[in-house]
């Protein structure tokens, strides 16, 4: 894994391990989630992401007409990859 991509893990090392509702359920933030998200959607779209989901109290899951084709992306990332292991 690149440096910019361990930049980015360690600028939101906070949100690890933290649950999300997100429109198709609930998602654990991980590093390999974090990574596959960075990777997809560069660290903007990550950061406003967070935003919008930090707007909404981590309980996005009822508002998905609000988000963004982007949000959208960097949530399938965080899920998809939650659960695989971060090879380094």
């Amino acid at each position: 894994m690149g440096d910019y991509v361990e930049k980015y893990i360690g600028k939101y090392a906070g949100r690890i391990g933290t649950e999300i509702k997100g429109v198709r359920g609930t998602i654990t933030v991980t590093e390999s989630g974090l990574a596959a998200a960075l990777h997809r959607g560069g660290p903007n779209h990550v950061r406003d992401y967070f935003d919008w989901v930090s707007k909404k109290g981590m309980n996005s899951g009822d508002n998905q007409t609000e988000m963004t084709p982007w949000d959208s992306k960097v949530e399938t990332r965080l899920r998809e990859f939650e659960r695989v292991p971060l090879r380094r």
